[in-house]
């Protein structure tokens, strides 16, 4: 869409559930089923929702706690889940199925550690994906084989006493060879070759919630209680910072996202507003005033025909072209 088709989006669609939401995604287009979105709750259970969000659908089969994160692998029917306490792959078929469950404990390297996940993230090609660990470190797992990590760093961690502990999900590059983890107020850069910490981006004063790549490799974007940074990774440096919290509300996290093709960023702030700017030239393209609790997670649709956001009170909306507009 284009910047001036965005600019005259509205709250199209809109859906009441009893239930806080805490994560979204966009589900693989190839999915031959009539669902957009999967959706993590506070209760530990999927949801999945078509773009319209007429009803949705509820997965039985759960976590044990609230879902941290969900994210569509690329290329493959699977979708990831992360809770506190353990990892799931699950299939896409008729419905979703569980394929695979892998508990944070079985991660531990001392009996006196207490491992737990902080998200996931699959890998741009597919075929792996990556847990975080509170610890500030992670783990990397084949989904042809994820009962073997193939890459853990929790142990390398501990001997780097200048790392701080995880504050929110990692996420990986559209490279596949880096990826980034949000440490308290630092984001860390990590080369999966070697595996190292490669580059430290600082500029948060408060831990950071929310770090995303956009698709095409040149931008960073982070969120944390009180701001959104953006960073040109060319330059190795912050290039704007949006205020979300003037107000101070202590209930708030800061969410950020891309839209697939690297030309927009939505983000939240702390009254429940979603904003969606440009990146070139740098500009609001649209405000939407909308949840009386803050926005929890974002997901556009492929070719940025619309976006999705949810919040802590159970609410699911689609922002989209005015119904006139919409083909």
């Amino acid at each position: 869409a284009s910047r001036e088709e965005i600019a005259q989006w509205e709250t199209r669609f809109s859906l009441e559930m009893q239930i806080g939401l805490s994560c979204l995604c966009k589900v693989p287009s190839d999915w031959q089923q009539n669902y957009s979105f999967v959706v993590g709750a506070e209760d530990g259970a999927l949801r999945l929702t078509d773009t319209m969000i007429t009803n949705a659908t509820y997965c039985p089969d759960r976590h044990n706690s609230r879902i941290l994160s969900v994210k569509a692998v690329a290329n493959q029917s699977f979708v990831l889940s992360c809770a506190q306490e353990d990892f799931i792959l699950w299939e896409l078929e008729e419905n979703i199925k569980r394929c695979l469950t892998i508990p944070a404990y079985s991660l531990s390297y001392s009996t006196k550690s207490t491992l737990l996940f902080t998200g996931t993230a699959p890998h741009p090609n597919g075929n792996f994906a990556f847990v975080g660990m509170n610890d500030g470190g992670w783990g990397l797992f084949d989904l042809k084989r994820p009962d073997v990590p193939l890459t853990m760093a929790c142990t390398q961690m501990r001997s780097f006493s200048h790392l701080e502990t995880a504050s929110g999900p990692l996420t990986a590059h559209p490279d596949g060879v880096i990826f980034a983890i949000p440490n308290q107020t630092n984001i860390r850069i990590w080369e999966l070759r070697k595996p190292s910490n490669v580059q430290t981006f600082q500029g948060h004063e408060f831990p950071i919630d929310s770090v995303v790549f956009c698709e095409n490799g040149y931008y960073m974007a982070s969120a944390d209680s009180k701001t959104v940074c953006l960073w040109d990774l060319r330059k190795q440096a912050q290039i704007q910072i949006l205020h979300t919290n003037p107000q101070n509300n202590s209930r708030f996290k800061g969410v950020c996202e891309f839209d697939h093709h690297g030309k927009y960023i939505a983000y939240a702030d702390a009254n429940g507003c979603a904003y969606i700017n440009a990146l070139k030239p740098w500009s609001n393209v649209v405000s939407v005033p909308h949840h009386p609790t803050p926005i929890s997670a974002f997901a556009f649709t492929e070719g940025t025909q619309a976006v999705a956001f949810c919040a802590g009170n159970g609410r699911l909306s689609v922002l989209a072209p005015k119904a006139h507009e919409a083909s």
